[in-house]
């Protein structure tokens, strides 16, 4: 008989490892919930400080080990940090701007002169799609995103941003409705904004698989990792 391998360690498991000073295990993790965490940020925030972004939340949830709980899973305990990483983004971003509030109920990443050009958009309907999830109000945006290219359930989103679930499924169906109505509105032929629309899933599939820089995001992780470790 051959022996059968033990099942791999959970999240909770490895977290404790690195807390413990396992390197390994915080490399593990990082290996799991990099493109996500990545797809958080990659949207919202200036190319330059994109990097530093994802590395803080990596060390972030090493920082506060002590106040996951193992109530939600771990997965939902690191976006709750990269939302945090993200509201102080914007605070300090609008502390530059001679202290303009940043409302995310009303301004999109377009307003704050963020671009979807790290993502590599192939076909018409993407870049449609892309453009029209950017000029969503933030919070529409984080709620389509982390619903549709995470799969996150309403209640998950509702634990990440701090907020009532039937809040989460309202701003759902509203930005649902506002990005219908970008797509509509848009300068793009009229059979591609049908095809957007009508394949909506098939686009925001492939959206999700597009990375920054995909040539070299073996070689990002990899150096990112090391760094995590020192």
């Amino acid at each position: 008989m051959h022996p059968i391998d033990p099942p791999p360690a959970s999240d909770r498991a490895h977290l404790d490892r690195w807390h413990a000073g396992d390197k390994a295990s915080g490399r593990e993790l990082f290996r799991r919930h990099y493109d996500g965490i990545s797809r958080f940020f990659r949207n919202k925030v200036k190319e330059r400080d994109y990097e530093d972004l994802v590395q803080a939340t990596f060390l972030g949830c090493l920082a506060n080990v002590s106040s996951f709980r193992g109530k939600s899973s771990f997965r939902t305990y690191l976006f709750g940090i990269a939302q945090n990483k993200l509201s102080n983004y914007y605070r300090t971003l609008a502390s530059k701007h001679q202290g303009t509030i940043i409302n995310l109920g009303s301004c999109s990443a377009v307003d704050l002169g963020i671009g979807p050009s790290r993502m590599i958009a192939r076909r018409q309907e993407e870049r449609l799609l892309l453009a029209a999830l950017c000029r969503l109000p933030l919070q529409q945006q984080l709620v389509v995103e982390l619903f549709y290219w995470e799969e996150m359930k309403a209640r998950e989103i509702a634990e990440i941003l701090e907020e009532p679930e039937p809040t989460i499924r309202r701003r759902l169906q509203r930005a649902r409705e506002q990005l219908r109505r970008q797509l509509e509105t848009s300068n793009a032929a009229p059979e591609i904004v049908e095809s957007t629309i009508s394949n909506f899933d098939q686009w925001k599939y492939r959206l999700k698989r597009r990375l920054p820089r995909p040539s070299s995001s073996e070689t990002r992780r990899e150096s990112k990792a090391r760094r995590t470790d020192e």
